[in-house]
């Protein structure tokens, strides 16, 4: 007797064991499957936004900011003020999408926190301490990055036909560029000569 009570709670035990093991893959199977769709479906909302557009207007004012890295003088705020953009940026500004119009400001803003340590940067001297010239070359370094990476960001995002305004924003980077790599030389032979 007590080994037909074993059989028969052997069978009733084995039941919800494949069952449970049926039920398990099924959720596996169901979680796969549902993540493409969720991907699937946020990839239109990426994609729908389109091309951004970059008016004359604007290129013009971030190339009179990238000019303004040239200054001579220790820059103590940068003088771009939002508030006091014409009409006509504020009616381009309104046609573009929150993301075009987020990743201008961007680039508006990492063009304005370079000229302070830029300024910083090109007054090394030969005999400024090691930590005090690692601190300003680290931070130059660090703010040309950002600008470099959100340029190219947005010039990646001009709509076709603003290829004209890209061009132009793209040259004026690409000089200004030069001219911080050129600084960067100079102040690094001047560390060495000391």
């Amino acid at each position: 007797l007590p080994m037909r009570s074993f059989k028969r709670n052997d069978r009733t035990a084995g039941a919800p064991k494949w069952a449970l093991n049926i039920f398990l893959i099924l959720v596996g199977v169901l979680l796969l499957l549902g993540a493409p769709v969720r991907s699937q479906q946020e990839e239109p909302k990426q994609t729908s936004t389109g091309k951004c557009p970059l008016t004359e207007q604007e290129v013009n004012t971030l190339i009179d900011l990238l000019n303004k890295l040239e200054q001579e003088t220790k820059p103590t705020e940068f003088e771009f003020d939002y508030a006091e953009e014409s009409d006509e940026t504020l009616d381009a500004e309104s046609r573009l999408t929150a993301r075009c119009a987020r990743e201008l400001k961007k680039l508006r803003d990492a063009i304005s926190d370079l000229p302070r340590s830029y300024y910083d940067y090109k007054q090394v001297t030969s005999t400024l301490h090691p930590r005090w010239y690692k601190l300003y070359e680290d931070r130059f370094t660090e703010r040309k990055d950002t600008l470099a990476y959100q340029m190219e960001y947005v010039l990646k995002q001009v709509r076709p036909q603003d290829q004209l305004q890209q061009k132009k924003l793209r040259e004026k980077y690409v000089e200004v560029e030069k001219r911080m790599n050129a600084t960067a030389l100079e102040v690094a032979k001047r560390r060495q000569k000391a």
